[in-house]
């Protein structure tokens, strides 16, 4: 079930929310992760990136698609990351 609340938890909880449900969309949609052609991160600080990046890594794994970083400065409601994504569906 897709998450539709901001988690009170920091980047590690929010990055783990945003990347379950794009999985749930994946699959609700019958497409896999394994079928993302691309993504866009975007994260409020680039001190976040490693923590960002070892959640992402536990997603996609070996699958080795195109991935953009954004550092930005801030997000409505004091998000701390945001993902898009292009996929095969």
């Amino acid at each position: 079930m897709l998450s539709q609340a901001l988690p009170v938890g920091g980047v590690e909880e929010q990055a783990r929310i945003a990347l379950k449900n794009l999985d749930d969309i994946l699959k609700q949609c019958g497409s896999s992760k394994q079928q993302v052609l691309k993504t866009t991160v975007y994260i409020a600080d680039i001190t976040y990136w490693q923590v960002v990046n070892e959640i992402y890594g536990e997603l996609f794994g070996n699958h080795k698609l195109s991935r953009t970083i954004v550092p930005t400065n801030t997000f409505h409601f004091n998000a701390l990351i945001e993902i898009d994504a292009i996929a095969y569906v």
